[in-house]
């Protein structure tokens, strides 16, 4: 790990924030540090990093749960191999990710109404969670109830990520352990995300086209008999419908193209061995994460000028009574734009 990040746990616990009276989740933070104290001799970073979020509870800083994030991800991430050699230690971090993840959400339910940044912190999220569901599966025995796991597991996917589906498939895409011996907890994950499939066929773009025939594709890899392998076929044909959606390059560099000639598009590429699984989602990933860097960047140049005349505005014409343009359009651009500055 960076050593800066390891002394960023030290400095934000020295800088003071102004403390707000509104956080209501105190309580229950303060009674779970307890549980994780067993970690600390296995983990030595999380001392300080305890002590960081004890400091943080009561204040209402988005930047500060920012810093938090990234601090722990990083950690984690940095870690995580040393930490899966024992199975005791996989446990000890699976309970540790399950309260840090509750105090995240619950920090973020309190501020979330002042931010307008949601894609940084359910990206930031969807990492731990890919992690703490890697690890559900790999402590995961026979012994215990495939179902309980997996509706704790789709319960988890959709409060820690807001319902937020992109950002729910982007874990699933990421997951090392769907394999076929979780297929009982598989098959329960996807068919229930599949069920509350709201979108039509033809109002699916090319990037929400890939992403669910990815994910297709894997459910299909798990299924063993050809039975269960045409029951996805058909789920696929109601969701993306036969025909491929008109796609940008980038896409076809990642899935192939299906020639003219075949009439079901969508069938063709969920066959096995059109192309590599595992390097598309991986593709399909990195895709994502650059789209979603372009679009703010395109948001902040094609805005800036707007927002320095409305912010001009604002501060030479104080004689005029601002609340009177609260429903203005120009005057909710200028409040979103300060606050993704």
């Amino acid at each position: 790990m960076d050593k800066r990040n390891k002394v960023d746990l030290i400095l934000t616990c020295n800088n003071p924030i102004s403390m707000s009276k509104k956080y209501v989740n105190q309580e229950y933070t303060i009674s779970h540090f307890n549980d994780i104290k067993s970690c600390e001799n296995i983990f030595l970073w999380l001392d300080k990093f305890n002590n960081l979020m004890c400091s943080s509870v009561g204040h209402r800083s988005y930047e500060l749960l920012k810093h938090l994030l990234f601090l722990y991800t990083q950690n984690i991430l940095s870690n995580i191999n040393t930490y899966c050699e024992k199975v005791l230690d996989m446990t000890k971090l699976k309970n540790h990710l399950s309260t840090t993840l509750t105090f995240f959400h619950l920090y973020w339910n309190d501020i979330k109404e002042h931010v307008n940044d949601y894609n940084s912190y359910l990206n930031e999220m969807s990492i731990l969670l890919g992690i703490y569901i890697d690890i559900e599966l790999k402590t995961f025995t026979h012994t215990m109830d495939s179902s309980k796991i997996a509706s704790k597991l789709l319960s988890a996917l959709w409060i820690y990520l807001s319902n937020s589906e992109k950002h729910i498939f982007r874990v699933l895409l990421k997951l090392k352990f769907v394999t076929k011996k979780y297929s009982k907890i598989f098959d329960f994950i996807f068919m229930k995300s599949f069920t509350s499939f709201k979108k039509s066929v033809e109002s699916l773009t090319d990037i929400e086209y890939v992403r669910y025939l990815l994910v297709l594709k894997i459910w299909k890899k798990m299924k063993e008999t050809i039975e269960e392998k045409k029951e996805v076929n058909k789920i696929a044909l109601t969701i993306l419908g036969p025909c491929i959606p008109k796609m940008r390059d980038e896409l076809l560099k990642i899935i192939c193209k299906v020639p003219t000639e075949f009439e079901n598009g969508t069938l063709t590429l969920l066959q096995p061995n059109v192309f590599n699984l595992k390097t598309a989602c991986n593709n399909f990933l990195i895709f994502e994460e650059a789209m979603f860097i372009e679009s703010k960047d395109n948001f902040i140049t094609q805005n800036s000028d707007l927002y320095l005349q409305v912010n001009f505005f604002i501060k030479n014409y104080k004689f005029i009574n601002i609340i009177d343009y609260f429903d203005s359009v120009i005057f909710r651009i200028y409040i979103v734009f300060k606050k993704v500055l």
